[in-house]
């Protein structure tokens, strides 16, 4: 608010005038500019943190998954039976008959 006053009371044909208020311009402008510059370096890093972090997760969880699901499919295969028809074996007194089928 101060400022506000006191640059509607300048006497803004003086030279000094007017450069001050651009130097206190510029160098405010510069000033916030570094700042912005600093939050946004801030945010880019923790950004690229996280996402280096969440993707190892993802990429162990991925891993883990993928190992637990073959052993518990390894170990399901194991007890189920096998439902395919066998061919017959040829058994001693059959002779030929079984050997002509298969």
């Amino acid at each position: 608010m101060f400022s506000h006053v006191l640059a509607s009371t300048a006497d803004m044909t003086k030279q000094i005038t007017i450069i001050t208020f651009h130097m206190s311009g510029i160098t405010g402008c510069e000033t916030l500019l570094w700042i912005l510059i600093a939050d946004f370096m801030w945010y880019c890093m923790i950004n690229l943190l996280l996402f280096g972090l969440s993707h190892s997760a993802a990429r162990l969880l991925l891993q883990l998954h993928q190992s637990a699901a073959a052993r518990v499919t390894r170990s399901h295969l194991d007890q189920i039976p096998n439902m395919e028809l066998q061919p017959l074996q040829a058994q001693p007194g059959l002779g030929r008959i079984a050997e002509q089928v298969y």
